[in-house]
């Protein structure tokens, strides 16, 4: 339900996750590649991830079908006016 981080701070990348479902096991593994996350609730707006000002968004896994989440579709649309890097994996295909 609140934001927290995952990795070391002074590590030279920092990641803002959109958590949609994250599993553990990913943020661990962007730690050991040298990234920092702060992860946000699934309905966190665009401006508080913006704000974080990260070298990069991950849009995390979820429940399969983008329909079912049209609050982070919308956060999503924001995100990529930034023209900051995006990722993310397994949202869905719909």
């Amino acid at each position: 339900p609140t934001p927290y981080f995952f990795g070391e701070e002074k590590a030279p990348y920092k990641i803002a996750v959109l958590d949609c479902g994250v599993k553990q096991s990913i943020l661990k593994c962007m730690a050991e590649r040298g990234i920092y996350s702060k992860v946000f609730p699934a309905k966190t707006a665009a401006k508080e991830l913006i704000d974080f000002k990260p070298n990069g968004f991950f849009i995390s896994n979820g429940p399969g079908d983008p329909a079912a989440m049209p609050y982070a579709v919308e956060t999503v649309k924001e995100l990529l006016k930034t023209n900051t890097p995006l990722f993310g994996i397994c949202l869905g295909h719909q």
